[in-house]
């Protein structure tokens, strides 16, 4: 009898083993979940209050961006990657919505991608010439997490004091009627 309940015995002991094992690991991972989630916050809370003053990106060929050097009165911040499909989706109707514009709106379009050559390679598809159009980028994700960045595209808009008026998660149409009404409210109420 106790032949059989030896091995019963190492059963129900490495059962509980991994039950602890899995438990802990969700835990952990809803710890991290509630971390992110506080910074997330935090850096809106900041962007709404304080705004952004600078923005620790470089363009592709390592030249720093100057936020000072932005006068639009709306810049529109956005966290993309060429390998995120919704990504890809919202592109063309950002280059629409800032051809439409004018000078009044710029966008900030910040690639997480970390092979530039493969970020290079998809922008050929686009027609990006316009010098209110700025292709940066963060590939350590670093300023993508400061700012709060969960998931792509996300993108801020942030109005004429730099401080931050609306987050979009997802991918838009942003030349949609509602978009474009939302924008025009901005420029008229500033």
């Amino acid at each position: 009898m106790s032949k059989k309940i030896v091995p019963l015995l190492i059963f129900i002991f490495v059962v509980f083993g991994v039950g602890i094992f899995v438990y802990r690991a969700i835990q952990s991972s809803e710890g991290n979940s509630s971390e992110q989630s506080q910074v997330a916050l935090s850096a809106l809370d900041a962007l709404k209050s304080d705004g952004l003053s600078q923005l620790a990106v470089t363009y592709a060929n390592g030249e720093k961006f100057d936020l000072s050097t932005i006068q639009s009165p709306i810049i529109i911040l956005n966290f993309w990657a060429s390998w995120c499909g919704p990504c890809v989706e919202e592109i063309p109707s950002f280059i629409n919505l800032i051809k439409e514009y004018g000078g009044q709106v710029t966008l900030l379009a910040v690639s997480l991608d970390s092979d530039l050559d493969q970020m290079d390679q998809f922008l050929k598809g686009f027609e990006i010439k316009n010098k209110n159009i700025h292709v940066l980028i963060d590939p350590t994700f670093e300023v993508a997490q400061s700012m709060g960045t969960t998931k792509l595209p996300e993108s801020y808009i942030l109005g004429p004091d730099r401080k931050l008026v609306r987050k979009v998660s997802g991918s838009i149409d942003w030349t949609s009627i509602e978009m474009k009404a939302y924008i025009n409210n901005l420029l008229t109420n500033p």
